[in-house]
């Protein structure tokens, strides 16, 4: 019987935080208008018009990442 603990590893993605955070907040707005009986189609347009730059955010880290590694030749040009 092997008594080994496994730990649980946590990513460290900054993509993945701002799409939980978002999600998080947008299901709270979300409940809170339920709550209060604001008209969903209203509710929607803000939800989508908050989120946009959070998702811009995360689609330019997928599709251009923040780290570049260049190749440099010996005579400092890049490759």
């Amino acid at each position: 019987m092997s008594t080994t603990k496994r730990k649980f590893k946590v990513t460290k993605s900054t993509r993945f935080w701002f799409a939980i955070i978002a999600f998080f907040v947008n299901s709270i707005v979300f409940c809170l208008g339920l709550y209060f009986t604001l008209d969903p189609i209203a509710l929607g347009t803000g939800l989508a018009l908050i989120n946009t730059p959070v998702y811009g955010y995360i689609f330019g880290r997928t599709v251009r990442p923040a780290t570049v590694i260049t190749k440099e030749t010996p005579d400092g040009k890049d490759a």
